[in-house]
């Protein structure tokens, strides 16, 4: 049978966001996996993480397994494919969701 870890950090990949984007083209989501309680923490670092190619790759492995969508892998991630307002965006659209969901279950009790 599974472990009670093993249960937590299923459910914490159950839940999907839809951080919302906008292009020449109009209004798009990008569907995420709610970031658990550390990768939050490590979201908002972005700028320690970024300055090597080892936080650069620890990034890519975060921001990949969050993606729902195949095409948004690590090797996107890790190219640095996305602008930095985007990423800026996609991050606080994350860190964002996650606090509203921590807001909504406190108030549910």
């Amino acid at each position: 049978g599974l472990t009670i870890a093993d249960r937590l950090i299923n459910r914490a990949k159950l839940e999907i966001v839809n951080v919302p984007m906008h292009d020449e083209n109009g209004d798009f989501d990008i569907p995420m996996h709610l970031p658990t309680w550390g990768e939050t923490c490590e979201l908002t670092q972005i700028e320690t993480m970024m300055v090597d190619m080892k936080g650069r790759k620890h990034m890519a492995t975060i921001m990949d397994d969050l993606c729902v969508d195949p095409s948004l892998n690590y090797d996107f991630w890790l190219n640095g494919s996305i602008g930095l307002v985007d990423m800026r965006l996609l991050i606080e659209g994350l860190t964002t969701a996650a606090t509203k969901r921590t807001k909504e279950v406190q108030s549910f009790r």
